[in-house]
């Protein structure tokens, strides 16, 4: 892909990041490498982003984003049930390894420093926050632990999968839909423990 080709360069340049994390590693990661797959200088690169950590931390954010939207897009579909939803969640994860794996990576990383319920909440969930998901009002805490807990675990689930580390089974998939199971009671039911 040539860089004059290139209409959103910065939004490229986030994605080939995530590409190359995805293929290689996060350690192996320079900006000089993603420079050369879009036919651009290391220049353009610094241009966008200040540095390789600015470039890591916003291809995280460009991640957490993607992952949430499409993750809020199934949430708000009425009337399924947990095998649906859990089938629905994982076909999303599968298709967006990508992003899901970035996360993971980033966040294991030592680039990584603060808490991604902190970070969603206040950058992503902001008209969940002020308003309500299903007409139920949500305090900042509630949402922050049900993003933190339950997103990285299926970001982490999903990467498992992905790279083959355990099988996708009829008891792989029994777990995930008990790992959902809480979003989904959370969600649909209002987060009643009754």
């Amino acid at each position: 892909m040539a860089f004059r080709e290139l209409t959103n360069i910065s939004e490229t340049i986030l994605v080939k990041t995530c590409e190359y994390v995805l293929e290689n590693s996060i350690t192996d990661f320079t900006p000089m490498k993603i420079s050369s797959v879009i036919g651009a200088s290391e220049y353009t690169i610094y241009r966008y982003f200040k540095n390789k950590d600015n470039l890591l931390k916003e291809a995280f954010l460009f991640s957490a984003r993607k992952m949430i939207n499409g993750l809020f897009r199934i949430m708000a579909i009425r009337g399924l049930n947990l095998i649906m939803f859990s089938k629905n969640v994982l076909d999303f994860l599968t298709e967006n390894a990508l992003y899901s794996n970035f996360i993971t990576a980033y966040s294991g990383s030592g680039n990584y420093k603060s808490s991604i319920g902190q970070q969603f909440v206040f950058d992503y969930c902001v008209v969940f926050l002020k308003g309500s998901l299903f007409g139920k009002k949500y305090s900042v805490n509630e949402l922050s632990v049900i993003l933190e807990l339950y997103f990285y675990r299926l970001f982490s689930f999903n990467d498992a999968l992905y790279f083959q580390r355990i099988p996708k089974n009829e008891s792989t998939m029994s777990y995930f839909e008990g790992l959902v199971k809480p979003l989904y009671e959370y969600i649909y039911k209002g987060g009643d423990n009754d």
